[in-house]
């Protein structure tokens, strides 16, 4: 047989790929990764008819789908508005899992444990306030009120704990030195023995 001509072919798929382009945006938002089951049955309802983490593109192509972009872009754009929250949630949820640790050192010549990365961890608790925050006043933050809710205490009595630590830690390291005076020991030995205990 003969071969077909390559500039031919090249030209029937380019044009065959300029005809897809219309459809790309809307394939792109059909396949984002915050697409769940509610925001499917909500497409369903809109459009009049079933679609699914199993629908063909091709089967939308021929019920008209680009007719109904905005109702699927509607659909799409609250569906990653969504991610994005639960994406804010999973976040902070691994952070305070696994990043929240206090790193402790002796005390100069004492055996008395203290932070040493409390300039590290109240920027990390601001920054994890200013999410909550930052999603407080969302529409779609009402779908993870539970999580934001557990987030948030945790992260307040964090900050309760790391506040009283770090307090309690300023006073000792203050008064370390004093009641350590042969001086002080000699005058307050009872103030000394309960400060050393």
């Amino acid at each position: 047989g003969r071969m077909p001509n390559a500039l031919a072919v090249t030209a029937e798929m380019n044009g065959k790929l300029e005809g897809f382009r219309p459809y790309l945006p809307l394939l792109h938002h059909l396949c984002g990764p915050g697409m769940r089951a509610h925001h499917w049955a909500s497409l369903s309802e809109r459009l009049g008819y079933v679609v699914n983490t199993g629908t063909i593109f091709a089967d939308l192509l021929k019920r008209e789908i680009l007719e109904h972009d905005t109702v699927v872009l509607t659909v799409c754009e609250d569906a990653a508005k969504e991610y994005e929250v639960e994406q804010i949630c999973a976040l902070m949820e691994f952070e305070h899992g696994e990043e929240m640790t206090m790193a402790f050192a002796l005390f100069q010549r004492s055996y008395t444990a203290t932070i040493t990365n409390a300039e590290e961890l109240s920027t990390w608790l601001e920054e994890q306030t200013l999410r909550l925050v930052g999603v407080q006043f969302l529409p779609e933050r009402a779908r993870f009120a539970q999580r934001l809710e557990k987030l948030a205490d945790a992260v307040d009595t964090t900050i309760l704990v790391f506040d009283a630590l770090v307090r309690w830690q300023r006073a000792w390291a203050f008064l370390q030195p004093i009641l350590s005076s042969e001086d002080i020991v000699q005058q307050l030995p009872n103030e000394v023995a309960a400060f050393r205990a």
